[in-house]
């Protein structure tokens, strides 16, 4: 049974301002595990399609809450893997009824199709950017992360994550600019493989932090590390150490739980911030989707 992780992170920071964009196009998917394979002919399938163009697909919508947002002096961030983007209802349900989801700024999402993602910032009325990272074999759709905030978004990009192959699933992060009180805040949304040695792991974070603007002096990074070993944990909060980013969720636990992996639990979902005071931070337990974290 797959555990909700809902990382919310509540950070002091100054105000916040706005910008717009519109764009829409398209995106891909991801398998994880084959344990049984009946009948290979008898499955409708498509090859694993992986999306090499850094500034391609992607779908945009940041004409939503123009002069509607106010800043209380703090900023709520999430990060939530929503497994395949099912059960969508309920994963909406859950961001805007809990009390420490509800009214999040910013949030960063992980293994979203176009439809989820559409369906979810529609119902909380947020800008979103969101780049597949690859076709998705078994849902036949644009399989990819996501960012979507209440504040408007700009100057988004993809960063392909090594190793690259094309003989296996594409991961990737994606960065945008958040605008607070003439100040920029660099966020990131992120999703690293599995099976990935933790020095690959290393440079995944090492990639992304080098692509943060040398003149952003806030930055926000978060999502799926998919971290089970204290040796892949270690190298990635040591990585974001060395440059003086806080382990916004050290604290949480474990994040995901699943029988595959013999009810393993660990955490894999984290989120850290730069230049920043983190007020609070925590997970929701919930049996939704899949797994939130918040700060």
């Amino acid at each position: 049974m797959c555990y909700n992780l809902i990382l919310t992170l509540s950070i002091s920071i100054h105000q916040l301002k706005r910008q717009n964009i519109m764009n829409i196009k398209k995106s891909m998917a991801f398998i994880f595990i084959a344990l049984l394979c009946v009948s290979i002919s008898a499955c409708s399938w498509i090859p694993l399609y992986n999306y090499t163009l850094k500034d391609r697909p992607k779908y945009v919508n940041n004409h939503t809450n123009q002069n509607k947002t106010t800043y209380d002096g703090s900023i709520k961030v999430v990060s939530y893997n929503i497994k395949h983007s099912k059960k969508m209802d309920k994963a909406i349900k859950l961001i805007k009824e809990h009390e420490k989801l509800a009214d999040a700024d910013i949030i960063f999402l992980q293994e979203m199709t176009p439809d989820g993602i559409i369906q979810i910032a529609h119902a909380l009325n947020y800008n979103f950017v969101y780049y597949p990272a690859i076709l998705h074999p078994q849902l036949k759709k644009d399989f990819g992360n996501a960012i979507v905030s209440k504040w408007p978004l700009s100057d988004d990009y993809k960063i392909i994550l090594p190793p690259i192959t094309h003989k296996s699933r594409q991961r990737i992060a994606i960065g945008a600019t958040v605008k607070i009180n003439n100040k920029t805040i660099n966020v990131f949304s992120l999703h690293m493989g599995i099976f990935i040695r933790p020095d690959e792991r290393k440079n995944m974070v090492d990639l992304i932090i080098n692509s943060v603007d040398e003149t952003c002096q806030y930055s926000i990074i978060g999502g799926d590390f998919n971290s089970f070993t204290k040796k892949d944990r270690k190298n990635i909060t040591e990585s974001f150490a060395r440059l003086d980013y806080q382990h916004a969720t050290p604290d949480i636990g474990w994040t995901y739980k699943q029988w595959y992996f013999f009810n393993r639990k660990a955490p894999l979902d984290h989120i850290f911030a730069k230049n920043m005071h983190v007020v609070q931070s925590g997970k929701i337990e919930d049996r939704s989707p899949d797994r939130i974290n918040s700060g």
